[in-house]
């Protein structure tokens, strides 16, 4: 029998974002007999699932936070971190283009697996020191050496990372289907729990209050439906925006037609009460919400930023952001539709965790033989 081989995962927190999600979605169905995730976060604070990684057997170690200033004192703790634990054959980087920084690193220190996962892109410009750094780290991604294996959420995401043309590997953020399927039960203990009332229709938003995700928006879509009364909305997450939209809330007489459920530990539930989903996002690395949704057999109105790859059950409308009334135009016929069902077809099943996970399984394998 193989020994279980610790494979050392970078993200910078472990709190209920999408990329610590997706980590958690594989980490659980994972073979731990054979594979154990360790984690390096670069926040002192604790996480959101942090005691759930100690119950399965993973460990958690804090690192100063990766700030361009802090270059040589991070070098030394990292490379002295790798130098006390060279058990890691494997490094598995969550960072983005700042995976750059300990990759390189990884690789003076002779870790022969590093490995850069992409899951976002970030339309930014280097106006600032800070957003320089991270260009340059971008950049430096895609010198030869850096990373023996590159993957990604998606297509679109891989391409914003390592370039047009580049190779890497397509690694879905799987969920657990089974996990999401519609209950009726379900909706009616979350809206009671919500204090939705019976008959009420309910416009949903799942994600980090941030300026990403542009909650701001989909409020105002919320706020010029006909007959609002007879509708409630219900953001899912916490954010910096969140003192804003409760602003904008009263300013446009819905405060008391919204709530605000901050983050939950099971999400899937909120899908159920919902009748339709809004995810304006300016950007999308992939749209892991669109795919929860999409397993709940919910209908998304998403913005056209979104790839159209998290369109996995063909229940999301791309539309615009130019124009909010096409937005409210769509509601009606969307939720009169009411729920799709999920039949499991090729292109749904590589979405689903049992099969993602052997294709994850599948590389750590060859990158160790």
């Amino acid at each position: 029998m193989s020994k279980c081989e610790r494979i050392l995962v970078l993200v910078t927190s472990l709190d209920r974002g999408g990329i610590e999600t997706m980590v958690m979605n594989y980490y659980r169905k994972m073979d731990r007999k054979r594979w154990q995730f360790d984690f390096l976060v670069n926040r002192l604070e604790q996480g959101a699932y942090e005691e759930e990684i100690l119950r399965l057997g993973g460990r958690i170690f804090r690192m100063g936070a990766m700030y361009p200033w802090r270059y040589l004192t991070y070098r030394r703790e990292f490379l002295d971190f790798l130098k006390e634990h060279p058990e890691y054959r494997i490094i598995h980087s969550h960072l983005e283009e700042r995976s750059f920084w300990p990759l390189m690193l990884a690789k003076k220190a002779g870790v022969e697996a590093r490995i850069c996962h992409a899951h976002n892109i970030y339309p930014f410009k280097a106006t600032n020191a800070k957003a320089y750094f991270r260009q340059w780290f971008r950049f430096g991604l895609r010198r030869e050496g850096v990373v023996s294996s590159r993957l990604a959420c998606s297509r679109h995401a891989g391409e914003w990372l390592y370039g047009e043309g580049a190779d890497f590997t397509v690694v879905p953020n799987a969920i657990d289907f089974a996990r999401f399927k519609f209950s009726n039960r379900g909706r009616t203990e979350v809206s009671r729990e919500l204090g939705i009332p019976v008959g009420a229709k309910v416009v949903g938003f799942v994600g980090r209050l941030s300026a990403q995700k542009n909650p701001e928006f989909a409020l105002r879509v919320f706020a010029g439906l006909p007959n609002r009364e007879e509708w409630r909305m219900v953001f899912v997450g916490k954010g910096e925006r969140e003192r804003n939209l409760r602003d904008l809330a009263r300013k446009l007489g819905v405060a008391k037609l919204v709530i605000f459920s901050g983050e939950v530990p099971d999400v899937a539930k909120y899908y159920w009460a919902f009748d339709v989903l809004l995810m304006p996002s300016f950007y999308e690395g992939l749209g892991m919400v669109a795919v929860e949704a999409g397993a709940a057999g919910l209908p998304v109105l998403a913005s056209d930023c979104v790839p159209a790859e998290a369109n996995v059950v063909k229940n999301t409308r791309f539309l615009r952001l130019c124009d909010i009334k096409v937005w409210q135009d769509m509601m009606l016929p969307v939720v009169g539709e009411g729920r799709l069902g999920v039949r499991m077809t090729k292109g749904v099943e590589a979405y689903e965790i049992g099969t993602a996970v052997k294709k994850l399984e599948k590389l750590y394998e060859n990158l160790t033989h």
